[in-house]
């Protein structure tokens, strides 16, 4: 466990590093009491659902192992069930193994220039977490291993109607995650206009984020690189100048194109719906400002200053589509003094 600088020559440093964390349930997290909720899912057991997947062999399997009939229909669509939202007393901790590796370059041909380029790996065991209610009853009948699993525990269905009655949104250790991806930084400083110019480039991009809902099947896993909240490609560009007391800034955020649904899902069902995607998404920012002598400071800044929109199908909230400004351009002025 630790990390490592290697110096090449005065140009070239590489570095590397392996850590292992443990991270204990929070009291949220084991004593959370219940609370009521209610749910609009689609159930997967119905017939109707059954017959929308190419390959439903497994979940047919589980349905009838469950005692659902083939046949079985119910105007769930039109209702919403009961859920319960806690902790959970049997949650154990999660460890986590950390790698890096990555380079250092400061060329000297290019004076105040750097290059940074680093590789990483997380891999998480055991992982504490909720899901979504429709991924409860979709892992749970979906589950190649059969229906004795932890998600089809938090069903409740009426032994006669073969009703959904209550679903048990509980924190859970969801098995394991993986992670892996390159950051990436250039950067180059120089002195033009009779000031001085800073420009970054960051970057990442994500090779895999992988879920595995079973601890006991590897081979079962959701890869989410790709979608919405986990973009392949995200990068950020800043271009600051400074001139005695007078400042500006531009920065651009970017994100790749993102599919709303995994691989997984649309193996399954290769024509979910008629929105696939949430396109390119670049958004910028600008100030300008002047710093004087006696303390006294002005900015003034715009934010998304081109007011991009949205993409279609998101509000902009929520842990994937938050990444996305649901303000539109936005004005202000901050005025500041040093004493």
């Amino acid at each position: 466990m630790g990390g490592a600088y290697h110096l090449i020559n005065d140009q070239l440093r590489v570095r590397a590093t392996q850590s292992e964390a443990l991270r204990a349930p929070n009291i949220s997290e084991i004593f959370g009491a219940p609370s009521q909720t209610f749910y609009s899912v689609d159930v997967p057991c119905l017939a109707d659902n059954l017959n929308d997947l190419q390959n439903s062999e497994v979940r047919r399997a589980n349905c009838a192992a469950l005692g659902v009939p083939a046949d079985f229909e119910s105007d769930y669509d039109a209702q919403t069930l009961e859920g319960l939202v806690s902790g959970n007393r049997d949650v154990k901790g999660e460890e986590s193994t950390s790698t890096t590796i990555g380079f250092v370059y400061q060329p000297s041909f290019i004076e105040n220039a750097v290059v940074t380029v680093d590789y990483w790996k997380i891999e998480l065991e055991d992982a504490i977490s909720t899901i979504g209610s429709q991924d409860i009853l979709d892992r749970c009948v979906d589950a190649e291993g059969g229906i004795n699993n932890q998600y089809c525990n938090l069903i409740t269905r009426d032994s006669s109607s073969h009703e959904i009655t209550l679903i048990q949104n509980s924190v859970l250790n969801v098995s394991g995650q993986e992670a892996s991806g390159v950051d990436f930084e250039l950067g180059y400083d120089f002195d033009a206009l009779e000031g001085n110019f800073s420009t970054r480039l960051i970057g990442t991009y994500l090779i895999e984020r992988k879920t595995f809902p079973f601890q006991d099947q590897p081979s079962d896993y959701y890869e989410y690189a790709g979608t919405t909240g986990e973009a392949k490609w995200q990068a950020n560009l800043s271009i600051s100048y400074k001139r005695d007391g007078f400042f500006t800034t531009f920065d651009t955020r970017y994100l790749d194109e993102v599919s709303l649904y995994t691989d997984q899902e649309l193996a399954d069902n290769p024509n979910p719906n008629s929105l696939m995607t949430f396109g390119t998404y670049v958004i910028s920012d600008a100030t300008i400002g002047y710093n004087f002598e006696n303390g006294f400071g002005v900015k003034l800044g715009v934010d998304n200053i081109f007011n991009r929109k949205l993409p279609y199908g998101t509000l902009g909230t929520g842990s994937g589509s938050a990444s996305y400004d649901n303000i539109g351009r936005f004005g202000y002025l901050r005025l500041s003094y040093d004493f």
